[in-house]
């Protein structure tokens, strides 16, 4: 169900590309950060953004593998979009991706996959 204020929801999209998700959440949720390991789909993503006016979305490169979500502002996320990230052949990349989202996504919040 969605509810009728985005005031409070916080949402993640790990691996957000050129931004698919993002008019979506950018309308239901009060802050949305996307992350995406390509520089060209990022830029994509924040002209996007920028061009449709969402004043509360945020967008970074990032390989999530390595850096960490807590460490760029995401912690406590009522939402959290990962579609098409955990499908790494290296079990340790998705471990670590994964460990990276139970910490980030406050306790009932909602992990869509």
């Amino acid at each position: 169900k969605i509810r009728d204020s985005s005031e409070g929801i916080s949402a993640v999209d790990i691996g957000c590309g050129v931004g698919k998700w993002i008019p979506s959440l950018a309308k239901y949720c009060e802050s949305v950060v996307g992350f995406d390991i390509s520089t060209k789909a990022v830029r994509i993503a924040r002209d996007m953004v920028k061009t449709r006016g969402f004043d509360n979305v945020k967008i970074y490169a990032a390989d999530l593998a390595k850096k960490q979500l807590w460490k760029k502002g995401v912690y406590s996320c009522s939402l959290c979009v990962c579609a098409n990230v955990l499908i790494s052949p290296d079990s340790g990349v998705i471990s670590t991706i994964l460990k990276q989202i139970k910490r980030s996504v406050k306790r009932g919040g909602v992990l869509m996959l």
